[in-house]
């Protein structure tokens, strides 16, 4: 009886380690909603993700959640294209992405799913321009086989690709050309947060060249990716895989990341909002410049807002890191950032940050005489005085005021002054004190209850 049974569990323990087949039928289809996570790059990774043969068992049970991506296959007629074949699967490769000075937007791969490959062989982009956005469909020379089936152990297959976006106007040229070498070096059972899965493993490098060229400039960006991939039945991505670059000859993996269902990702570097203006006194319409300082764990969103609200962003929208705005009315802006990744969030609000000076003659500003001219009270009442007064090394000259659109409401000329009384303005709001002396000018804002 004895025998029988450990002959038993010599049964279990290798079918529960069967070799398997990947098909056609193991890849995404359109309409797949499919969710992976990013993790540490721990010891249980970087000293067992190489094992290589028959009937291996890989457990990466303690990878620590730094972030996670959901991807959406959907069908080509569900994204802003209507030039690709309708049996092709988009997935969107990036939101914006830079070609030298121009940016295209809504970046789409388009993949044709056969039983004989699996393969990117359209790419799509949206390129801005005056008028209206131009619409960018074009296949590829050389489609990029991603995956031959069927896969099975010790399968080894190439393929080489090519891709080339020329456009006149405005001149630009994008060509990524390269190859692929897939080779099924190991099958058996690996273990993530995730589950337990009955895989092959797929090693694939990719060696490609992209070339980009406008205005004259050429730049080329070789590279040599390999990954790692786990590949089971019935998960249509690869339930975990190790990325990485080859730089002279050694691979140095770089990410690694693994099927997942939704969790809570607690973040290893706590959000933290930092930021700064180029400056903080800019004229109408005057572009100014946001530099984002901002730190956080991998995934980490932006969240621009300013109050007023009268802003247009010339460079970037709310959600990018930098941004470059313009203002359309005078007067003072608070600006908020909120960064966050995963649970971790934090805000910046800084308040009366921005001064917005009108067109018409506000715009002469010395800050150095801020701390050096006084006006007061401030808030003050409707219908008090207020006291103008600057220190004994400045030499007034005279005072303009503007109301909170610019308009000039009231100005005068002064001469051996160094304080004096004003009236008030006849109506409640802002107002900004443009105070004219020999050593420069200054802004003051003033509210008038």
């Amino acid at each position: 009886m004895k025998q029988l049974l450990v002959a038993f569990s010599l049964f279990i323990a290798f079918h529960s380690h069967s070799q398997i087949t990947v098909t056609s039928s193991n890849m995404p289809v359109s309409g797949d909603t499919l969710r992976f996570s990013t993790a540490l790059l721990d010891s249980s990774i970087l000293l067992n993700y190489q094992r290589s043969g028959a009937n291996q068992t890989w457990i990466f049970d303690s990878l620590r959640v730094i972030s996670q991506t959901v991807q959406n296959f959907v069908s080509s007629s569900q994204t802003p294209y209507n030039a690709i074949p309708t049996n092709r699967i988009g997935l969107l490769f990036a939101d914006t992405l830079s070609l030298g000075p121009n940016s295209v937007t809504n970046v789409y791969n388009f993949i044709n799913s056969t039983s004989s490959d699996f393969s990117i062989d359209y790419r799509a982009a949206t390129l801005p321009f005056v008028g209206s956005p131009i619409p960018i469909q074009i296949p590829y020379q050389n489609k990029d086989e991603v995956f031959q089936f069927p896969l099975d152990y010790q399968d080894r297959d190439s393929s080489d690709y090519d891709f080339v976006f020329n456009n006149i106007f405005p001149p630009l040229y994008y060509g990524s050309a390269g190859y692929r070498i897939n080779e099924v070096d190991a099958w058996g059972s690996v273990t993530t947060p995730y589950g337990t899965f009955n895989t092959l493993r797929v090693v694939t490098d990719m060696v490609s060249l992209d070339s980009i060229s406008f205005s004259g400039q050429n730049i080329a960006i070789p590279s040599h990716l390999r990954t790692y991939q786990w590949i089971a039945n019935g998960e249509r991505i690869p339930v975990m895989t190790v990325n990485g670059l080859v730089i002279a000859g050694t691979f140095v993996p770089n990410s690694v990341e693994f099927r997942d269902s939704a969790r809570v990702v607690t973040p290893l570097i706590p959000s933290v909002a930092i930021f700064t203006a180029d400056t903080t006194v800019v004229d109408l319409n005057e572009t100014l410049g946001f530099t984002n300082l901002s730190i956080g764990g991998l995934g980490l969103t932006h969240q621009w807002s300013f109050n007023p609200n009268n802003v247009v962003y010339e460079t970037g929208s709310a959600s990018t890191r930098n941004i470059e705005v313009s203002f359309t009315d005078t007067g003072f802006y608070d600006v908020q950032l909120i960064v966050s990744s995963g649970t971790s969030r934090d805000t910046l609000l800084r308040e009366n940050y921005i001064k917005v000076l009108g067109s018409n003659g506000i715009q002469s500003v010395n800050d150095e005489l801020l701390n050096k001219v006084f006006l007061s009270p401030n808030p003050s009442p409707l219908g008090e005085n207020l006291t103008l007064r600057v220190e004994d090394e400045i030499d007034l000259e005279g005072y303009e005021v503007f109301d909170g659109r610019g308009k000039l409401v009231e100005s005068a000329q002064l001469v051996n002054t160094r304080i004096m009384s004003l009236f008030t303005p006849t109506a409640r709001g802002i107002y900004f004190y443009k105070v004219i002396t020999r050593q420069g000018s200054t802004v003051k804002k003033v509210i008038i209850e």
